[in-house]
């Protein structure tokens, strides 16, 4: 049997343990928090930078924290376990909120794709839909191209004509840009002046809470712009391209599934940090 071969170099790791010394040592961090999985991500995410990890992870936190009542990771996966072997039966009680995720597949580099088709969340939901956020985040990113090169992001907002506020969008906003994502592409669809007016405002008041210079990375586009990076076999099934293939998944169960497979694939980490 061949000896495995770490795609980390001793570099990445020990910058991924400098993060987490970093976030035992830091004021304002929650320990309950404290995740190699996560953390090791935020790490590669932000090129491997600990100071710069450590701030994004404990603006992360702290905004699911404070926002949403999520005081650890165990909170997050509580029923549907860290990689995805919880039970059936717990999995199905938040299947309906992965509806909010297009089943894509990849980018012209091979990167993943995150691909949300908005809409308003209840309130009563949200805490629920804060877990998938994050839970999406790490399954997106589960696989070694997309943890170095980053993912391209797209929110799909043409069914969604933001008249029926229900009050939460403002934090839910938040805790999208609070995540440590590494975006090569943002794209917003379906959204004509007005409604580019209002998305810019969210953004723009989230912005005053996470310091994130997100409104710079944002690009208003149609199907046909986005098809410039993404192949159009790629596209979810349900933009109506007679070309696409959604990734094989057309269904909200197919994206449950690859959500619980990538949980279970997620490239391996260092054992100890």
């Amino acid at each position: 049997m061949s000896e495995f071969v770490s795609p980390w170099t001793e570099e990445e790791v020990a910058a991924a343990k400098a993060t987490k010394s970093l976030l035992k040592n830091h004021k304002d961090f929650d320990q309950n928090f404290l995740s190699d999985r996560e953390i090791f991500l935020t790490t590669v995410n932000c090129k491997f930078r600990p100071e710069t990890a450590c701030e994004k992870f404990v603006k992360w936190t702290n905004e699911m924290k404070s926002s949403f009542g999520i005081n650890s990771f165990k909170e997050i996966y509580q029923g549907l376990g860290t990689n995805g072997e919880g039970s059936d039966e717990e999995w199905a009680k938040v299947s309906s909120l992965f509806t909010a995720y297009a089943g894509c597949g990849l980018d012209k580099n091979g990167r993943s794709i995150m691909w949300i088709r908005s809409r308003p969340t209840p309130i009563d939901k949200e805490r629920d839909v804060a877990r998938c956020i994050c839970i999406y985040f790490l399954v997106v990113h589960a696989d070694l191209v997309s943890m170095r090169q980053g993912i391209t992001f797209v929110i799909d907002t043409a069914n969604n004509d933001m008249a029926g506020k229900t009050g939460n969008e403002g934090k839910l906003q938040r805790v999208y840009q609070s995540i440590p994502l590494r975006p090569q592409h943002i794209f917003i669809l379906g959204a004509g002046w007005i409604k580019r007016a209002i998305i810019n405002a969210l953004i723009t008041f989230a912005s005053l809470f996470t310091k994130e210079k997100v409104l710079e990375r944002v690009r208003f586009a149609t199907l046909d712009e986005v098809i410039k990076d993404v192949d159009a076999a790629s596209l979810p099934v349900y933009t109506g391209h007679p070309d696409a293939r959604g990734g094989g998944m057309s269904r909200n169960e197919d994206v449950v599934g690859y959500v619980r497979r990538r949980l279970q694939n997620f490239p391996q980490i260092p054992k100890e940090l």
